[in-house]
């Protein structure tokens, strides 16, 4: 008897963490589709990228099941040319449709400020950076809590800073 429980409680856990990760991973959907540039050259740097949902009302657009939520971002970053560690984070104005903001690109947008506002006027000022492209993202969702809020995204990331 004790075996079916114990079976009996993994298989609803499983089911409960498929359910709560699905808004995860639809959240951060096709995130290497998100405006890179493969052709771009200059200081060549990795990081990790995570952006953080906060979910902030139910109900958002058409979307059934869609909700409105506040994006934060985090990157730790290692700057090649000057051999640097960086850890940059901002807040975006928001707020979006968690997965109606991926049709709309309102997130993508957001990423792309806080590439160009938050992240180039933190690297090596003597270097002249005066862009910086998304060049290469690898996925790596997770959902920090069992529940459904807050959602996490987090992705490893090569950007260029020229």
């Amino acid at each position: 008897m004790r075996i079916s429980k114990t079976i009996l409680v993994s298989l609803a856990v499983a089911v409960l963490l498929i359910f709560a990760g699905q808004a995860t991973a639809l959240a951060g959907a096709n995130l290497e589709t998100w405006p890179i540039d493969p052709q771009a050259k200059g200081d060549r740097s990795n990081g990790s990228l995570t952006i953080y949902y906060e979910v902030l009302a139910p109900g958002c657009g058409d979307i059934p099941g869609d909700v409105s939520v506040k994006m934060y971002f985090f990157l730790r970053l290692y700057e090649k040319k000057t051999k640097t560690w960086h850890v940059i984070t901002a807040v975006d104005e928001g707020p979006y449709c968690l997965l109606g903001g991926i049709d709309s690109g309102a997130q993508q947008t957001a990423l792309v400020n806080f590439l160009e506002e938050k992240v180039l006027p933190k690297l090596c000022s003597s270097c002249g950076y005066t862009e910086i492209h998304l060049k290469d993202v690898e996925d790596d969702y997770e959902n920090i809590t069992v529940g459904p809020d807050p959602y996490c995204v987090s992705a490893d990331i090569k950007i260029v800073a020229k």
